[in-house]
């Protein structure tokens, strides 16, 4: 059993941020997501979704339709908040950079796995250059990250519950 005084393994460091970047993404709580509708998040607790990988698990199992009946709301405005938990998914795009991406059609993780890079960061550039959405642009090193990310989202199918 180590001291709690004994000096720190630089390659534990290293270990602890390469599990920190494997962890799963889409245990983010589907109250973060922006514009999440109070009436919409009683009645997906109702069925136990309160959280953005279990939605999107729902919605794979259920259909989106069927679950949108189920909870008796709209499709459109269920589609939006799977689109958005898509989308929290990937590390770095927060609630500005998100709304940043649906305000220019990028609105899940598929659309964005399908983008170039650079060509989308030259939109996101120009859009926040006359727009001023964020107080910032995303660097290209941000949205090609974002982009491999998506990417490697939809090569792995999602998690059980």
């Amino acid at each position: 059993m180590g001291s709690a005084c004994a000096p720190r393994d630089p390659s534990a460091d290293r270990r602890d941020r390469m599990c920190e970047a494997l962890r799963p993404t889409g245990r983010i709580p589907l109250c973060k997501l922006r514009g999440f509708d109070t009436r919409l998040r009683a009645r997906l607790g109702r069925v136990g979704i309160t959280r953005c990988d279990q939605l999107i698990a729902a919605v794979g199992r259920a259909g989106l339709d069927r679950l949108a009946r189920l909870l008796g709301v709209p499709v459109a405005d269920l589609r939006t908040l799977v689109q958005r938990a898509d989308l929290a998914r990937i590390r770095g795009l927060g609630a500005g950079f998100g709304s940043l991406l649906e305000r220019l059609g990028v609105c899940d993780s598929a659309t964005l796995a399908a983008a170039d890079p650079h060509e989308l960061h030259a939109r996101i550039a120009a859009f926040n250059g006359a727009e001023r959405w964020c107080r910032r642009s995303p660097t290209p090193g941000e949205v090609a990250d974002w982009v491999v990310q998506a990417r490697r989202l939809a090569a792995v199918p999602p998690e059980p519950r």
